[in-house]
This record gives structure tokens, sequence and C-alpha cells, in this order.
């Protein structure tokens, strides 16, 4: 296997598991609208593709996340639960779960 097979290979099972994921809308989360359209959540994460972390840092204040708690597999960024901040937002959707 060569590198270009095994980015493939990252990128199918990131694509594979965020097509598991809740597609999810900022205001789900308690963030502004302008954070992000093409967004994702799970009790461990909140997932967006990387192109898109630039609106959600910015207009969804995850530009405080920790870098140990961002993980980045295939073409996605995992905001990991154990900051604070993403499981402020985590708690939000569960908490207003009713009102999608």
């Amino acid at each position: 296997m060569n590198l270009h097979d095994t980015i493939d290979n990252v990128n199918g099972i990131a694509d594979d598991y965020v097509a598991e994921l809740r597609r999810v809308r900022p205001e789900q989360l308690g963030l502004d609208p302008r954070a992000g359209y093409r967004m994702y959540a799970d009790e461990e994460a909140v997932a967006v593709r990387t192109d898109d972390i630039r609106t959600l840092n910015y207009y969804g204040g995850f530009e405080y996340v920790d870098a140990h708690d961002i993980k980045v597999l295939g073409e996605y960024t995992f905001f990991m639960s154990n900051s604070n901040r993403v499981q402020e937002c985590l708690d939000y959707l569960e908490d207003n779960h009713h009102e999608e």
C-alpha cells in the first residue's frame, strides 16, 4: 500500500463515520447561524469538513478549543467533547432536541 492508498482509505473511513452522525445546524448547538452549514454531532464530538473550520472558529468560538481536543481524520475535523466549549454545544443540542 502506498501513501495515496492510505490517504484514500482514511478518507473513506472518515466519510463512513460522519455518514452515521447526526447532521445539525449551528442553532441546534446554540451557535450563531453563521458558524457553519455542514456540521455533524454525536455525544463525543462536533465534526465539520476541515475546509469549514474557519467560520466555526470565528462565529462559534471554537478557536478557543485546545489543540489536544481537536482531531483531524480525512477531510473532517472533530472537536472532542473533552473541551468545555464543545460539551456546552452538545449539552445544548441534547437539552433542546425537541425544538428541531
